[in-house]
């Protein structure tokens, strides 16, 4: 069977799992802002958890579905938390 990626299936499917994934990196960051290494624990265990899981479907060690995709949008969710959180402390620091 042929799989064939479109925006679409990636904007219906996938993005929204990597907006969740943001939204919860974010919340923890407000939650712990005051507190440097429980914030960073915390974003560490939330990362290493959303990966682990596409890891292990993949392995079929856990129930689902794994998608490239998914990893993807995870990735990338990610990779925006960072920067962004990068560029503020930034800003907060000059």
């Amino acid at each position: 069977m042929q799989s064939y990626f479109t925006g679409a299936q990636f904007i219906l499917y996938s993005l929204p799992d990597g907006l969740w994934l943001y939204a919860l990196l974010s919340a923890m960051h407000l939650i712990w802002a005051s507190e440097q290494r429980k914030k960073m624990i915390w974003v560490l265990c939330i990362c290493s958890a959303t990966l682990s899981t596409e890891v292990l479907q993949h392995r079929q060690l856990l129930p689902g579905v794994f998608d490239w995709l998914d990893l993807l949008a995870y990735f990338l969710a990610m990779i925006l938390f960072f920067n962004i959180n990068k560029i503020q402390f930034i800003k907060n620091n000059t």
